[in-house]
């Protein structure tokens, strides 16, 4: 009964959670991914 009352209370919090931001990159078309840097300017310092 527990295990049933513990799966009940964890699945009833995930529902009070706020959904997690959506991802920028998601929505890049084409274009803007070929914009984009190929390696991070920290890599190219020497």
């Amino acid at each position: 009964m527990f295990k049933i009352y513990s799966a009940l209370v964890a699945f009833f919090r995930s529902l009070a959670e706020p959904a997690p931001a959506p991802d920028p990159m998601a929505s890049f078309t084409p274009r803007e991914w070929a914009d984009l840097p190929v390696h991070h300017p920290w890599l190219d310092r020497g």
